[in-house]
């Protein structure tokens, strides 16, 4: 074995253990969310009903991202249809779409 092969093997092992531990993480969010797309949720700085979610590469603390249009006081979209993200440790208030 060369050192150009020990090399290439060495980070194709390296490549192969990220992609399993990304792969894990992935999986211990989505299966630790209890949010669903159209449900509205909110945290500190407003609230918002969910149209997308997605999983990160958070490998140290896998939890899913959660994305949609941004709400007012009232509970009623902005009239201005923006869009903003919640992370889900940060999320303080859940209700279910009906």
């Amino acid at each position: 074995m060369t050192k150009e092969e020990y090399e290439k093997a060495r980070a194709d092992l390296a490549r192969k253990q990220l992609n399993e531990q990304v792969a894990l993480a992935r999986s211990y969010a989505e299966s630790n969310n209890v949010v669903k797309i159209g449900d509205t949720i909110s945290d500190h700085i407003g609230g918002m009903i969910v149209d997308r979610i997605e999983s990160p590469r958070f490998i140290n603390e896998p939890q899913c991202m959660y994305y949609g249009i941004e709400l007012t006081k009232q509970g009623e979209p902005m009239k201005r249809q923006s869009g903003r993200a919640i992370f889900q440790k940060n999320i303080t208030n859940h209700k279910p779409a009906i």
